[in-house]
């Protein structure tokens, strides 16, 4: 009796790795959720509001750092 048992496992478990590795092969896409169409949104571009930017001038003919005088 426990070699039909062990025969019948043994079929079993060689037809599951089989199954397996021909699933992995060939994959079967089953569609579990049915789809629906996505909502676009409209392309919106939002734009962060900012204080307005001072541009300072330079003088880099006269520096501030000109006079070394201050640093003695």
């Amino acid at each position: 009796m426990y070699p039909l048992y062990f025969g019948i496992c043994l079929l079993f478990s060689v037809g599951m790795l089989v199954g397996l590795v021909l699933l992995a092969i060939f994959p079967i896409n089953l569609p579990v959720v049915v789809k629906t169409a996505k909502q676009t949104r409209p392309l919106v571009q939002h734009r962060k509001a900012r204080s307005p930017t001072h541009h300072t001038t330079i003088n880099y003919w006269d520096p501030p750092w000109a006079d070394d005088d201050d640093d003695l």
